[in-house]
């Protein structure tokens, strides 16, 4: 039976324990527990990608309901950016989460609001692709500034390693971390 899918803040039902140790295995499961109990799908996703982990019986069977919980509820675990034209994203699944990201976007607001995803919440490394617009040279600047202002107040904090191509200039780490 489905659970219904919701996308709900990244701060709420014990987030904020898992940004403080995200490598703790049984405050992921408390967590899991938490959101199944909320109905949020998020729940069932981590304890899937847990079993997996494990080599027990049932391992296949928990991989094709992970796929099938990714694909039917695809509005509530993926950014609309994977929706967008010309835009895509790539994802690398931890319990739950999004552990690596390659988030590639010809609009900077689309950018934004996937950055904000509760997928997202705990992503250690992310690539930005910025993409082309047919007027690259005459506001290739503009979108570095736009990129560069987005960024300090939409990053997740989890972020460890950030790689941004497709601008000319890509803003300097000293001017994203507000040190510039």
């Amino acid at each position: 039976m489905d659970r219904p899918s919701s996308r709900r803040d990244p701060n709420t039902a014990g987030l904020a324990e898992l940004q403080r140790d995200r490598d703790d295995l049984a405050a992921r499961l408390v967590h899991a527990d938490r959101l199944q109990e909320l109905g949020d799908v998020r729940g069932e996703l981590i304890v899937l990608q847990h079993q997996r982990q494990l080599a027990a019986p049932g391992r296949e069977r928990a991989l094709a309901r992970e796929r099938e919980l990714l694909r039917r509820h695809a509005d509530a675990l993926i950014p609309a950016l994977a929706a967008a034209p010309r835009c895509g994203l790539w994802l690398d699944w931890r319990l739950g989460y999004a552990e690596r990201a390659v988030l590639r976007s010809c609009e900077l607001a689309q950018l934004g609001d996937a950055l904000t995803h509760p997928s997202l919440a705990l992503v250690r490394r992310l690539a930005l692709l910025v993409a082309p617009r047919p007027d690259a040279s005459a506001d290739a600047t503009a979108r570095a500034e736009t990129l560069a202002d987005l960024l300090p107040r939409r990053l997740p904090p989890s972020v460890r390693t950030l790689a941004i191509s497709g601008l000319p200039r890509p803003p300097s780490l000293d001017h994203l971390a507000g040190t510039d």
